[in-house]
């Protein structure tokens, strides 16, 4: 049995959006018909997710604090005793995102066929990391998966909120400096040629401050578009030359050599390393599987390559 998404039309000829649980899309529309509904299209909710993870969309993406909440929420249901497929179409129920809600029947529909819930979360792989999965697997291994959840549940919520502290922290800054950016720009290129109009009738001798700032305005008037425009390519260059492993690698060894980057680099992913690497190995991980999927969170690859020579 899996779950799937359905567009139908009633008998007006509105449109109709729903997930319904079954075992064929002939059944799904079998059940449409039943239910005075002309199907438009029946797609598996698994099927979908992965077309719109190998090609663009505009369709926002499950989020950390939408993971969180879902973790919490099944862990609670799990630590009161109930059924894991009866817990899954609960959660399902109180969400308000569909998204969310076709994802996690989705899961059940994997459970119900027989599989683990680490089987059901690896049809999700870009909603749920393989942090998350191991964990998982290891505690229906060890017969504790309701102690795993809460201890994942603790994990995903404190990430969230480290996410968000950090973000808050950093918001003003950036918005003050591009407001800052932008009205020394507008300054330079609207008001100072203004203002040199009177320098010039006055034929005064002008501080050599005053005659950098009446040059940059000049050169930000006659080259700012062509500045802009090299800056845009040069940061696509920059990324397409990121692609290439060896020019990562190379980009990060100069990332750790810098004074105070470095020293911030290291600490966030040494941050990261040591409380994924805790999680894995207190839901009874193995060490060696422990490290390897601890070593991935490192976004610094020759942090994460010392990671795998250990």
């Amino acid at each position: 049995m899996g779950a799937f998404e359905y567009t139908a039309l009633d008998a007006g000829g509105r449109e109709r959006k729903g997930i319904l649980e079954g075992d064929t899309p002939r059944q799904i529309r079998q059940q449409l018909r039943e239910q005075q509904l002309l199907p438009v299209s029946v797609t598996e909710v698994a099927q979908k997710e992965a077309r719109r993870q190998r090609s663009f969309s505009f369709v926002r993406r499950v989020s950390a604090a939408d993971l969180a909440l879902f973790t919490r929420q099944l862990a609670t249901l799990a630590r009161a005793g109930l059924p894991l497929e009866e817990a899954l179409l609960a959660v399902s129920q109180q969400t308000e995102k569909p998204r969310v809600q076709s994802i996690v029947l989705g899961v059940r529909a994997r459970v119900m066929e027989g599989h683990t819930l680490a089987d059901g979360f690896a049809e999700f792989p870009r909603i749920f990391p393989e942090i998350y999965r191991a964990t998982v697997a290891a505690g229906e291994q060890a017969g504790h998966l309701d102690n795993v959840l809460e201890r994942l549940a603790d994990y995903t919520e404190s990430r969230e909120q480290i996410r968000q502290k950090v973000l808050a922290a950093m918001l003003y800054p950036i918005v003050l400096t591009v407001m800052c950016f932008a009205i020394v720009s507008l300054l330079l290129v609207f008001v100072v040629p203004k203002v040199v109009a009177v320098f010039e009738t006055s034929k005064a001798k002008l501080p050599l401050i005053t005659r950098v700032l009446i040059a940059a305005s000049g050169f930000f008037r006659e080259y700012g578009v062509y500045l802009a425009v090299a800056a845009v390519i040069a940061f696509v260059l920059f990324r397409r030359w990121q692609r290439d492993p060896g020019a990562r690698r190379r980009y990060h060894r100069f990332q750790l050599r810098m004074p105070l980057l470095g020293k911030l680099t290291r600490g966030f992913n040494t941050a990261r390393f040591t409380r994924t690497f805790s999680i894995l190995s207190a839901s009874s991980v193995p060490v060696l599987e422990a490290l390897r999927i601890a070593g991935e969170v490192v976004t610094n690859l020759p942090m994460r390559d010392a990671v795998a020579d250990a």
